[in-house]
């Protein structure tokens, strides 16, 4: 629509002989309110069946899954600053939906259930700073405010990573802190919060040949991604890694 709006929208129709058919409409708008400075909006209805895998396979399977609905809503702007070397995005969301499936590992036995309704809604942002094609600087930030009955999903995101490329060595760390983040139903468990410090290193034998050393989780941080199960401590892996 013109040089400064572009406009998309969409229907589906989804039809399943168990669970009916749906509508699912969505659209999307941008306007470019100056040169470098673009708002955006969407939004979405989305809805999915129960898999094969979450009604009848494995021990979490459960035959009495019903689908996951959800309209999701984000609105916000995007601007590039000096002579486009930052860009910066920042966006509010909002999620209401209903029968999200998931696994509460705290159950017994532990299966597939449906969350019932939930309303997420958030902040995501994101800079990115790049003097030159050799190396640039990735920061994002994201703001969860989850309902109770939702799990892993941290309240708080934040990871930075470099991308530093010097001849034939390329050096990538990047450090996460997730803090806030449920991991069981019980009310009485504590939020899991840790910090992740990750470097990873190449070195190009040849345009296609690689060699290269990760270290992850490098502070040694003590976290459960799921209730009861440990994450590995301090860990390296190298090898050698081929693009054809």
């Amino acid at each position: 629509l013109g040089e400064k709006i572009s406009l998309n929208a969409g229907l589906r129709r989804v039809s399943n002989s168990q669970y009916g058919q749906k509508i699912l409409p969505g659209f999307g708008l941008a306007y470019r309110l100056l040169q470098n400075f673009t708002l955006k909006a969407s939004s979405s209805k989305a809805f999915r069946s129960p898999s094969v895998v979450d009604l009848f396979l494995f021990p979490t399977s459960n035959e009495s899954l019903r689908p996951e609905e959800l309209w999701s809503h984000e609105a916000g702007f995007q601007t590039l600053i000096l002579d486009s070397k930052l860009s910066l995005e920042l966006m509010a969301f909002m999620a209401k939906g209903s029968n999200l499936i998931q696994v509460n590992p705290m159950t017994t036995p532990s299966i597939g259930s449906n969350s019932g309704s939930f309303l997420n809604k958030g902040l995501e942002s994101q800079f990115r700073f790049q003097t030159a094609d050799s190396w640039q600087v990735v920061l994002n930030y994201a703001y969860v405010d989850v309902d109770k009955n939702i799990l892993f999903a941290p309240k708080h995101n934040l990871s930075l990573q470099a991308d530093l490329q010097v001849n034939k060595f390329t050096i990538i760390p990047s450090i996460r802190h997730i803090s806030g983040l449920r991991n069981s139903l019980t009310e009485s468990d504590a939020n899991e919060n840790y910090t992740l410090l990750n470097i990873r290193s190449m070195y190009a034998l040849s345009p296609k040949i690689s060699a290269y050393i990760t270290g992850k989780n490098l502070l040694n941080s003590s976290y459960q991604l799921e209730n009861g199960f440990p994450m590995p401590g301090i860990n390296v892996m190298s090898g050698i890694q081929i693009k054809f």
